[in-house]
Order: C-alpha cells, then structure tokens, then sequence
C-alpha cells in the first residue's frame, strides 16, 4: 500500500460509488497475476459482491457477484438443565466422573 498514490480510503469511496445501496466490510490487500490489487466485499440485497481494484492505476478489474451468500440467523434462547450447561472450570468424561484441571 505504500507503493501506491491510493488510500484505502481512496478505495473505499470507490467501491461505495460502483454499490451506492451495498456496504463495504473488507477492503484486503492482495496480488492477482502478478500486480498489486485490493479485494472489497460488498453486502447488498443479502449477496456478496467482490471487486477487485488494480491498486497502481485505481482502475476496477474484476467484479464477482453474488459469490457467498449472507445468512441471518435468528438466536433462540433455550433453558438447558444445569447438567447440560458448559461449565469451563470441569471437564466431563463419558463415565459421569469430572475431573479438575
């Protein structure tokens, strides 16, 4: 990154104009056929969209959509019976005996 006239910040405003609706959440320095480049992900409508970007020009040179998608997971809290619950400071063995640490 030192090597290059851009910023990340540079990149960042970048990729916020090509996804205006996405949201950046990584901007990785990376090599691609031997040049140097940076990879942004960007979430939009519950998709991933990777750009890449040629880090000495500041041009878009690669763009995959859709490549991981994301998941909402909805946690659910659950009462466990207190011999079920993790207890960091005993170990359980398949016999029922516990051991210390």
């Amino acid at each position: 990154m030192s090597l290059t006239p851009l910023t990340l910040l540079d990149v960042l405003t970048k990729a916020q104009k090509t996804y205006p609706a996405g949201k950046v959440f990584s901007i990785t320095p990376a090599i691609k056929q031997h040049k140097p480049v940076v990879v942004v992900l960007v979430a939009s409508n519950g998709k991933v969209t990777e750009l890449s970007y040629n880090l000495l020009e500041g041009t878009l040179i690669e763009t995959h959509h859709g490549r991981r998608a994301i998941k909402r997971v909805e946690e659910k809290m659950v009462d466990l019976p207190r011999s079920a619950q993790f207890d960091p400071y005993r170990l359980h063995s398949t016999s029922g005996a516990s051991a210390g640490l």
